[in-house]
């Protein structure tokens, strides 16, 4: 039994995933999170307060049911301009 092509589509699942977490985690609709569930750090590390990851801060609004409508008109924006074609970053990119 060649499990080659099941481990290959597991794979692929995963990184379109983790693609999609980080693009909600760098969108507009991560303010909301950041600004409900970050605690800043009391001194800067590199230059910046943020404890968070844009990955920690898209896994928390796709899995915080607070933020579900939120998450679902993020997911919905990012994967309508994948559609069309867009830049997905350019559509993801928010200022900390």
């Amino acid at each position: 039994m060649d499990i080659a092509p099941r481990l290959e589509r597991l794979l692929l699942i995963l990184t379109v995933a983790y693609t999609l977490a980080v693009l909600l985690g760098a969108s507009s609709a991560s303010q909301k999170v950041r600004a409900d569930c970050e605690v800043l750090r009391a001194t800067p590390r590199h230059g910046t307060r943020r404890r968070l990851s844009a990955l920690s801060i898209g896994i928390l609004l796709l899995s915080l049911s607070r933020f579900a409508s939120l998450a679902e008109r993020a997911l919905l924006q990012l994967l309508r301009a994948l559609q069309q074609g867009r830049s997905a970053l350019l559509i993801a990119t928010a200022p900390p």
